[in-house]
């Protein structure tokens, strides 16, 4: 019985057999480049990366295309294992990496920006990862790729086998929208009427917000907490537009 310590830089597209040489000192060579047939065990050294997931701050769970504010901590957990099995490699065999990297309005990878490293660390034992990272304040309209590889295998010969696979399309904003303008403006005297327009003009960077929330207040409906003629802050009414 030979205990034997595999490596990285085993061909694992090769059958596995034993080539073996047995000396005895005073016979000589008993037995010398004996080989075996293959011996069914197969050797791997190829990674992948799978099952993605992203949280934000709040433990909000993240789907592709999802809004989150910017400047804060995204946290990106996924499983690491040796390609067509569910073995994991030991710890600290190589890096895990994460990478961003802005993308144009249909989706594609925007080749005029630069692909940012945001967080390394070497790979945990067990097969599974868990990365905390801090976001850049603001991507591009078209979002920004939060991308986890794999950084410096041990082997020349081995490699990550599905790098674009874990990667997650997010859009990313921290500033918080502008009201640039508003119709009617606050000191224009209107009649009453039950189809006043309202116009309000929304300003945002990124992405402009999907709905507005307006509070209003009409003296002969809401003024019921102090009647005075002037709105309290508890006197408003809501309506989502």
């Amino acid at each position: 019985r030979f205990p034997i310590r595999s490596d990285w830089n085993w061909d694992d597209q090769a059958d596995l057999t034993a080539n073996i040489t047995i000396d005895d000192d005073i016979r000589s060579f008993v037995v010398k480049d004996w080989t075996s047939q293959p011996i069914g065990v197969k050797v791997e050294n190829d990674v992948r990366l799978t099952g993605l997931l992203a949280e934000d701050e709040s433990k909000r769970m993240l789907l592709p295309g999802d809004w989150m504010r910017g400047g804060t901590i995204l946290t990106l957990s996924g499983k690491i294992q040796f390609q067509d099995s569910n073995l994991a490699p030991p710890a600290g065999q190589f890096n895990l990496s994460v990478y961003a990297q802005n993308l144009t309005r249909d989706g594609f990878v925007d080749v005029t920006q630069p692909e940012i490293l945001l967080h390394t660390e070497p790979n945990p034992a067990f097969g599974r990862y868990t990365m905390r990272i801090l976001t850049p304040i603001e991507s591009a309209q078209g979002g920004m790729r939060f991308l986890v590889k794999i950084d410096e295998l041990p082997d020349s010969s081995s490699i990550h086998i599905n790098p674009f696979e874990s990667s997650i399309r997010l859009i990313v904003d921290g500033q918080s929208p502008l009201v640039v303008a508003t119709s009617p403006s606050s000191d224009i005297g209107l009649k009453s009427s039950e189809s006043q327009p309202i116009v309000i003009t929304i300003q945002d960077g990124v992405e402009p917000p999907s709905t507005i929330t307006m509070h209003y207040w009409i003296q002969g409906r809401h003024d019921w907490v102090d009647p005075n003629g002037f709105p309290n802050e508890d006197e408003y009414a809501e309506k989502e537009l």
